[in-house]
């Protein structure tokens, strides 16, 4: 007899929206150890996975800034810029699903349209199974799940922005100005003691299109570190209950308003 799994924190809360608010997600592991590079190694792997990603691929040369302080109060410090680590990107044909892999890490990010958690995670298995050559004894010393929403309010005189976000803020002066511009960043540790979660929440500026009103960028993260470090199907489990503590915090940031429009 076999029972059913329960569904990872936040997911039997879920909301569909027909127009999800999300410019971009991710899912990303960090491996213990750097995986064996080579210059070969960009073309290898397209031919693996050229059928999801079919797209040229880039490749990024990261720079790596080190600064060495003197020991004593006359010195100076001395800066250097270095190479850093190659960073291969691979895009579908409409360009808005990606696999990216570097040396450290591995992750499948969504541009909109989101295609939903679902694919997401699915892409990023399949990634790691069609690459096992390459991965082929990694361990996984980091989960992290990100999402980027972008939100317009049409604000009218009679609205205000608390009305959309339960992300409480005092404006300066008090309540006897207007908001012009904000920028608000927490980032917290989880009760389990490896569980990180960061929120950013800020204004930015109204596309061409977008008239009377604000806009304003949701950026939410959490990340847990495994200790010891875990193996793929392990972090993919995490990941699960990443995206379902994100979802929960998403949803009690925004306001029956704000869900009005993404439908």
């Amino acid at each position: 007899m076999t029972s059913e799994a329960s569904p990872p924190v936040g997911e039997k809360d879920r909301r569909e929206y027909s127009r999800p608010p999300i410019i971009e997600a991710l899912c990303q592991f960090t491996f213990a150890t750097p995986i064996a590079w080579s210059p070969i190694l960009p073309g290898m792997l397209f031919e693996k996975i050229r059928g999801t990603y079919p797209a040229e691929p880039e490749v990024q040369q990261q720079v790596q800034a080190n600064v060495q302080f003197p020991n004593d109060a006359a010195g100076q410090a001395q800066f250097q810029l270095g190479q850093g680590e190659q960073r291969l990107i691979y895009r579908s044909e409409d360009l808005t699903r990606l696999a990216v892999i570097s040396p450290s890490t591995v992750s499948a990010n969504s541009l909109a349209p989101y295609e939903g958690w679902p694919s997401l995670s699915r892409r990023l298995r399949e990634l790691v199974d069609q690459a096992q050559d390459l991965f082929r004894g990694a361990a996984v010393a980091s989960v992290s799940v990100r999402y980027i929403n972008r939100v317009f309010l049409p604000l009218t005189d009679t609205d205000s922005v608390e009305s959309y976000f339960n992300i409480p803020y005092r404006p300066v002066g008090g309540l006897n100005g207007t908001t012009d511009a904000l920028l608000h960043r927490v980032e917290s540790t989880l009760s389990d003691g490896a569980t990180r979660g960061l929120l950013t929440f800020s204004s930015v500026e109204p596309a061409e299109d977008e008239r009377g009103g604000k806009a304003f960028v949701l950026d939410l993260e959490f990340l847990r570190s495994l200790s010891p470090a875990s193996d793929f199907e392990s972090a993919l489990r995490v990941a699960e209950e990443l995206k379902g503590l994100e979802n929960t915090e998403f949803e009690a940031c925004i306001t029956d308003r704000t869900r009005e429009l993404f439908q």
